[in-house]
């Protein structure tokens, strides 16, 4: 949790130029958002509202990473897809969607 007396807040584009550049870039300001809203690989960035915005803390940043170093990554660095669906199972649920098309006429 942010604590305002003691951590540094920063609005999220303002975490944004100060996190390191990725491909000679910077971070976008919507990755920065998607990480406090969605989360990566189930871990959230800590935000907290001011006015009518979202902002963060560095340290928070700092706790951000360090979890997402903890947490275990797939080799690719992707979360596993699910298994694809059994293909009698597929062909049920196409012959399915096709009857309800056909009874609501289209």
């Amino acid at each position: 949790m942010i604590d305002l007396s003691c951590e540094e807040v920063l609005t999220l584009s303002e975490a944004a130029e100060r996190l390191p550049k990725r491909r000679g870039k910077p971070i976008h300001i919507s990755t920065i958002y998607r990480w406090a809203m969605t989360g990566l690989r189930g871990v959230r960035l800590e935000t907290l509202p001011v006015g009518g915005s979202h902002c963060t803390s560095l340290e928070a940043l700092q706790r951000f990473a360090e979890t997402l170093a903890e947490t275990p990554r797939s080799p690719r660095g992707f979360a596993p897809r699910p298994a694809p669906s059994k293909r009698k199972q597929r062909q049920r649920r196409i012959a399915a969607a096709n009857k309800r098309l056909d009874r609501a006429g289209i």
